[in-house]
C-alpha cells in the first residue's frame, strides 16, 4: 500500500498508517494526502538552512511518526542523512511558519493544501489568520537580544526579521 513515503518498514505500515488516521479522524483520504504532505515538510527539513515549522495536522503525524523510533531513524537518514529532531515551539512560530510555507513554495512552486497546512476546522482557521495578522503587524518591531538571535527565534537564521539567512528574509 505504498501510496506515499516509505516513513515505516513494512511490517509497521499498516499499524502506522492506522495510528495516523486514528489520531486525525478524517478518514482514509485525509491521511493519505495528509501523509504525502508530512513527506514534503520532511523534505523542506532537509533542503532547508532555517528552522521550520510544521501545521498541526503535520506535527500529529510527526508525533506518531517518532513513537516508531527505529523505522523514524532509518526514514531520517534517507531522507536528510542525520537524524531529524522535533523541538517543541518556544513561541515566534508564526514567523517561523510563514518561512515553511515560503520554503514550500519554492520547492514544490504550488501552494501547499490548506486543509493540511491551514486548518482542519474554521476555528483553526480564524486562529491562523489572527496569528498572521499579528506577526504581519509586529514584524518590524522586534529587536535584537544581547549576544545576537532576535526576539522570535534563538538561531537568528530562522526568521524574516534577521538578514543571516538570505533564504530565510522576506525579501
Amino acid at each position: 500500500m505504498s501510496l506515499y513515503d516509505e516513513f515505516v518498514s513494512k511490517e509497521n505500515e499498516d499499524l502506522f498508517f492506522e495510528k495516523v488516521n486514528k489520531a486525525l479522524g478524517k478518514g482514509k483520504c485525509y491521511t493519505i494526502n495528509a501523509l504525502r504532505e508530512y513527506g514534503r515538510f520532511m523534505r523542506i527539513i532537509a533542503t532547508s538552512k532555517c528552522v521550520q515549522s510544521p501545521s498541526k495536522v503535520l506535527d500529529v503525524i510527526w508525533h506518531e511518526h517518532f513513537g516508531f523510533t527505529k523505522d523514524y531513524a532509518t526514514y531520517c537518514q534517507q531522507v536528510n542523512g542525520a537524524f531529524i529532531h522535533h523541538k517543541p515551539s518556544e513561541g515566534g512560530e508564526a514567523s517561523i511558519f510563514e518561512g515553511t510555507l515560503r520554503d514550500y513554495e519554492i520547492i514544490f512552486n504550488v501552494q501547499p493544501p490548506a486543509n493540511v497546512w491551514f486548518y482542519s476546522n474554521i476555528l483553526e482557521r480564524v486562529q491562523y489568520e489572527y496569528n498572521l495578522f499579528m506577526f504581519k503587524l509586529f514584524a518590524g518591531k522586534k529587536k535584537k537580544k544581547p549576544g545576537g538571535g532576535c526576539s522570535s527565534c534563538s538561531s537568528c537564521s530562522s526568521c524574516s526579521s534577521c538578514s543571516s539567512c538570505s533564504s530565510c528574509s522576506s525579501d
